[in-house]
């Protein structure tokens, strides 16, 4: 996949991969709703972690009400990353839980992978309890 847009547009990834939220403009009863993309999701059992990458730790409104709200069901997780996806560098991260972003905690990428697979753990553990 090729980002670098502009010089080879022929083969920019964001042209021709991402789909434009704007074809559904109108499409909602308040003009400020349009979809959104979710950077990274996995589900064990019925149960999903989201994983949603910005450099400067800021979710807008709309991306932050829907995690807040999918997070209050009890199989829903989801953990904004501050960092740098294109060097997998992280600075922090917040999970979102009960439908609120908790506190964000300083952590590196292997903080995070530690945070992953302790979820994974937990949804794996249900899974095979049968809950």
């Amino acid at each position: 996949m090729k980002w670098a847009c502009g010089r080879d547009g022929d083969n920019c990834y964001l042209d021709h991969r991402v789909v434009k939220f704007e074809a559904f403009n109108g499409c909602f009863p308040n003009p400020k709703m349009s979809f959104t993309d979710l950077d990274a999701i996995c589900e064990i059992g019925g149960r999903f972690l989201v994983q949603e990458w910005k450099q400067n730790g800021h979710l807008p409104d709309g991306q932050r009400i829907l995690l807040e709200r999918l997070s209050r069901r009890s199989d829903f997780r989801a953990v904004v990353v501050d960092g740098d996806p294109m060097y997998m560098s992280v600075k922090s991260f917040a999970p979102v839980i009960d439908g609120e972003v908790c506190a964000v905690v300083r952590a590196d990428l292997e903080d995070l992978r530690a945070y992953v697979k302790r979820w994974a753990h937990w949804a794996y553990g249900l899974k095979q309890e049968g809950r």
